[in-house]
């Protein structure tokens, strides 16, 4: 957990202060098995779990933008996120100084947030946002990365190869919204290949 109070104008009156606490845990769990002898083929497969949430609490105060009135204006934020996934990679030489490298990861991702504060019409911090606006949304992202490669040991101390490989991050949700449809609107996952 930390708590993060800012003092932006640095002057002794209230024009622009922040206060930021949060609170982060995470649990995460990876099972491997793994082969590596003398013989041609060698491997390793394993299981991925990932389980986190936060609670993030901002509150600004401006005493700048009313005359005589200082603007307290809060945000919290709940958001929960769940990673699973299976992966394996194997090598095998199949000729004298050439290895062909397989693998692959399966990945499940599921997030979820509950923005509340009054960020639409100046709804108070208790009360999350004006009724009937929706609930609390959720999303799932998937995606398999491969990775392929071929290598040549030249000698003892050079070696050429040729690797494809696919990453991915999950999509998610913003956590400092200034409307419910920032909130509940899901930023979309990324992927990248890699070429060597």
């Amino acid at each position: 957990s930390e708590t993060v109070l800012t003092d932006w104008d640095g002057t002794p009156a209230m024009l622009y202060h922040t206060s930021r606490p949060g609170e982060w845990k995470q649990d995460t769990l990876e099972l491997r098995v793994a082969n590596k002898g003398s013989g041609p083929f060698n491997w390793v497969a394993g299981l991925y779990f990932w389980d986190s949430n936060f609670d993030i609490r901002l509150r600004s105060y401006i005493g700048f933008a009313v005359p005589g009135r200082i603007l307290d204006i809060a945000q919290f934020d709940h958001q929960t996120a769940k990673s699973q996934a299976a992966f394996f990679e194997g090598d095998y030489k199949f000729a004298n100084n050439w290895t062909a490298t397989v693998g692959g990861r399966y990945t499940k991702d599921k997030k979820s947030t509950a923005a509340r504060g009054n960020v639409d019409t100046g709804v108070p911090p208790s009360s999350g946002f004006p009724p009937g606006v929706g609930p609390d949304p959720s999303h799932s992202w998937s995606q398999f990365t491969p990775k392929v490669g071929l290598k040549y040991q030249i000698n003892p101390t050079a070696m050429a190869y040729l690797t494809y490989s696919k990453g991915y991050r999950s999509g998610g949700f913003l956590s400092r919204v200034s409307s419910y449809n920032e909130a509940i609107t899901p930023y979309n996952q990324e992927t990248v290949a890699n070429y060597e």
